[in-house]
């Protein structure tokens, strides 16, 4: 019962508020100023909102370093990170095995890596079925 009449107060409250707010009477004594950016007080409903990406933090950076290493030397950037890539995959793959580990597959595994991550690069650049225009279903 409290609960209800409390509630009907406030929905009062608010309503008076809002008829004082959308008055149309004018006063032409103290002309209202312009509030410029600068002389705002910073409040959630006037700071932009950056992207999730950009608010992320380190994760951002990394993210912004790979992609400038990415765009200067792809060639080397996507042998480092396929280097890594497959290195701990074998390294997951070895510790759900159940057996010891074992330093001769984690050397094949790179020489892999090593071999197949430029090729890979550039079919992942431009796959033969797009720059034809054709799918493998188009006869």
């Amino acid at each position: 019962m409290l609960r209800f009449t409390l509630r009907r107060q406030a929905q009062a409250w608010r309503s008076t508020a809002q008829r004082r707010t959308q008055s149309t009477k004018t006063d032409a004594i103290a002309p209202k100023k312009s509030a410029r950016a600068e002389d705002q007080v910073p409040t959630p409903n006037n700071v932009p909102t950056l992207p999730l990406w950009q608010r992320l933090g380190p994760l951002t950076r990394a993210a912004e370093a790979f992609a400038r290493a990415q765009r200067t030397r792809p060639y080397t950037t996507q042998l480092c990170s396929s280097i890594v890539i497959f290195f701990a995959g074998d390294i997951a793959a070895q510790s759900i095995g159940g057996r010891e580990y074992d330093p001769a597959r984690t050397g094949r595994t790179m020489v892999i890596a090593v071999i197949s991550s430029i090729p890979s690069y550039k079919w992942y650049a431009s796959p033969p079925f797009l720059c034809q225009g054709k799918t493998t279903n188009d006869e």
